[in-house]
């Protein structure tokens, strides 16, 4: 009788132990998902943070409005030329079509924040202001496309075929 009692107490052990065991590819998912929901919402802040600096960059727009019209007229040129060498710098990578397709990303500076072996992070600027975010997830070929500028929060994340 007591050898029956040992081995069912073994094998619940056993089972315990199975069941609290962790599988890591289901945890490093969900571990990416919470990092990538993480990132929407320090996106959601930074919007707030532009909007009112772009407010604020309005008002004193107003104020200084024939001064500086030669000037950024000269100025819009070099950028253009910038930008165009900077576009082609990301059009060697694998989401570049599908970004191009989405947002029109001509006139806008690029910023590569982050190109590590999991992930890429993107930032499209005018002015200096975030316009554009992207984040191509590597592993699952995701694309995610965030309009900073207009508070659309996400406007595209599926996955791409290379």
């Amino acid at each position: 009788m007591r050898k029956i009692i040992t081995i069912l107490i073994t094998i619940g052990v056993i089972f315990g132990l199975a069941a609290c065991g962790t599988n890591n590819d289901t945890n490093s998912a969900k571990s990416n998902e919470i990092k990538d929901n993480v990132e929407v919402t320090k996106d959601e802040e930074n919007k707030r943070e532009i909007d009112s600096e772009e407010t604020e960059s309005k008002e004193s727009d107003q104020s200084n409005d024939g001064d500086n019209i030669n000037s950024s007229n000269e100025n819009s040129d070099s950028e253009t030329e910038s930008n165009t060498e900077e576009n082609s710098e990301i059009r060697e990578f694998e989401e570049s079509e599908v970004i191009e397709e989405e947002v029109d990303v001509s006139d806008l500076n690029v910023e590569i924040e982050t190109d590590n072996d999991n992930n890429r992070v993107i930032l499209f600027k005018e002015n200096n202001k975030p316009v554009y975010k992207t984040v191509y997830i590597k592993r699952d070929q995701r694309l995610k496309i965030i309009d900073i500028k207009n508070n659309e929060g996400q406007i595209y994340n599926e996955i791409i075929e290379s």
